[in-house]
């Protein structure tokens, strides 16, 4: 037995050395940011990081290549490679403090490749290099990848089976993890692109196949998910002067209504919160609002006649319990009391009977919504349906909580470039997508959708202190062009991305 236990012992004592020397030997990376680490007897005070560039196991060719050489103090340090789609080798020199030829032997990783990091497809041009927030990184969504403030690509979505196209609402959760949707889904991995979370596809709100999932997906401080879906139905076509509250129908039973002229297709948005185990904890119904509102008078003066408010965004104030919605279609944002679901106030366009002044309200097709440290509403605001508008980023005061009342206290007009502003109905161009982040000195990091392609941060003395521009190669023209995107996210420090490189060693672990 003795024999059998010291046996089993020298067996497994090598692979728990080789468990804390990273990267693992021969991994492939997704990303240039990369967490090295050796057993704390081979890495201590008077250490040296070596790296090369190549794949190398003898002294002279690892010395004639090297590209790094970084000093550490504890036995894991973080260190930018130089290059995607390169070989590295790497050792520890002078460990404990000893011989400076004393080393821990070679270790070997590579890093991937995927199309749209490479620079001679895709780039962020940088048309204003950052006065602040020189140590931030943004995600941009169509080109599935993480940036430092000067443009360069730090990590990518990795290609598999799962992710073969772009991500939608790519960012950092509270957790030091990424969450994004991605075609019919909604995904929560670590920064090696590892699946930690998914959204169950069960159907119990939507009474469908799927879910239908749609533009924002956000994890919670709680541990918790939340995410828009919708739910489709029929609602019978009304004039406004015969309006009445038993109209909508909107769940499977009217399915034998869709040949019926006297009713139309609706989609009803919803909004879902899921626990780690996939359990629905918390839902809202748009249906259970809008039978009850005047949105009926807004829908039965548009052409075509549909009843699709399209919900885009959502802000949970978790600590005082309030859902804020975007209703894109109709320009309105809700204040929802959480878990009650009551609709609190309605910020935006209001509409009567009479069908008169559709979009009557301080924005117009906004795609997102937000509270600011001193609790005042901000938004993405689109402008849309305007030939002469531009899109703007607006805060309200909202008055005591018990009306419907903004007063706004801040606007910037966003930079429209003359090769769009120039354009006949330049808001079509302009009025899908984009978002806004208050940053911690206030200032807002703003995306800039549809085809102008710009990422930015202003100030609130509206003073511009960084500025990108998206952009993608046609080849058949040999010209660099607007890259359209849909949303772009902020990591405002760098201590948070490396919180993302160390969550990855605790991929398994579960969060609260």
């Amino acid at each position: 037995m003795l024999r059998l236990l010291v046996a089993l012992l020298l067996m497994t004592a090598p692979v728990f050395v080789c468990a804390q020397v990273l990267p693992q030997e021969g991994s492939k990376l997704n990303f240039r940011m990369v967490g090295f680490s050796a057993p704390d007897e081979t890495w201590g005070k008077g250490s040296t990081l070596e790296i090369a560039a190549g794949k190398w196991n003898s002294a002279d060719s690892f010395a004639q290549h090297k590209v790094k050489s970084v000093a550490v103090q504890e036995h894991k340090v973080i260190v930018e490679v130089p290059a995607f789609g390169m070989q590295y080798t790497w050792r520890v020199v002078g460990a404990g403090g000893g011989d400076k030829n004393e080393s821990s032997g070679f270790h070997h990783f590579s890093t991937g490749y995927y199309g749209t990091i490479d620079t001679n497809n895709f780039r962020v041009r940088i048309l204003k290099p950052a006065e602040k927030y020189q140590d931030a990184y943004f995600f941009v969504d169509h080109t599935r990848a993480l940036y430092d403030m000067k443009g360069n690509a730090l990590w990518y979505l990795p290609d598999s089976s799962k992710f073969k196209d772009f991500p939608v609402d790519l960012k950092m959760s509270p957790y030091g993890t990424i969450t994004m949707l991605y075609e019919s889904a909604a995904y929560e991995v670590n920064f090696n692109g590892d699946i930690l979370w998914k959204t169950p596809h069960d159907a119990q709100i939507s009474g469908d196949s799927v879910e239908h999932y749609n533009h924002q997906f956000s994890m919670l401080k709680n541990g918790h998910y939340m995410i828009l879906g919708k739910k489709a139905g029929f609602a019978r076509m009304v004039l406004p002067e015969t309006i009445d509250t038993d109209y909508l129908i909107d769940d499977s039973r009217a399915r034998n209504l869709i040949n019926d002229p006297g009713y139309v297709q609706a989609s009803f948005g919803t909004l879902i919160e899921y626990n780690k185990t996939g359990e629905i904890v918390w839902s809202w119904k748009l249906s259970d609002y809008f039978k009850h509102s005047d949105l009926p008078y807004f829908t039965v003066a548009r052409t075509p006649l549909d009843f699709d408010m399209h919900q885009n965004a959502f802000y949970f104030d978790e600590k005082n319990k309030v859902i804020y919605l975007s209703l894109k279609a109709c320009s309105r944002i809700l204040k929802i009391a959480y878990p009650s679901g009551k609709v609190l106030a309605e910020y935006g366009s209001i509409f009567k009977r009479e069908a008169k002044g559709i979009h009557n309200g301080p924005f117009v097709g906004q795609h997102a919504c937000n509270v600011d440290a001193q609790g005042r509403l901000y938004v993405y605001n689109n402008n849309a349906f305007d030939s002469t508008g531009i899109p703007e980023v607006e805060v309200f005061e909202m008055g005591d909580g018990k009306g419907n009342i903004l007063r706004k206290t801040w606007a910037y007009d966003c930079p429209v470039d003359a090769d769009i502003a120039n354009k006949p109905d330049q808001w079509k161009h302009l009025a899908t997508g984009g978002n806004v982040y208050e940053l911690p000195d206030r200032s807002f990091f703003v995306t800039m959708a549809g085809e102008s392609g710009q990422i930015f941060i202003v100030d609130r003395n509206k003073s511009l202190l960084w500025r990108a521009q998206c952009e993608h190669f046609l080849p058949h023209r040999q010209e660099w062009v607007t890259q359209a995107q849909y949303r772009a996210s902020i990591i405002a420090n760098k201590g948070d991305v490396e919180r993302m490189v160390w969550e990855a060693e605790s991929a398994n672990e579960d969060h609260p």
